[in-house]
């Protein structure tokens, strides 16, 4: 059997063996994830921190109105 041809049919193998594993962990973790949400206690709809999104978009916004006000304002003579 010529070299090249045997390194052809192990990359073959190693990378459909590769290919198998992947398929069967995403098959399980697939079925696993399904098992825990249908067979699980309702979540309970969840609080979000209204105060300190509230502060970090108010604190966003006031750095785009620097920046903005800071590149339109024209340096003193």
């Amino acid at each position: 059997m010529d070299s090249r041809r045997l390194v052809v049919w192990i990359s073959a193998g190693i990378l459909s063996f590769q290919g198998f594993a992947l398929a069967f962990d995403l098959l399980n973790c697939t079925a696993l994830t399904w098992v825990q949400l249908h067979h699980s206690v309702p979540l309970e709809p969840c609080r979000r921190p209204n105060g300190r999104i509230d502060a970090a978009v108010n604190h966003g916004l006031s750095v785009l109105a620097g920046l903005a006000l800071g590149s339109q304002s024209k340096p003193a003579p």
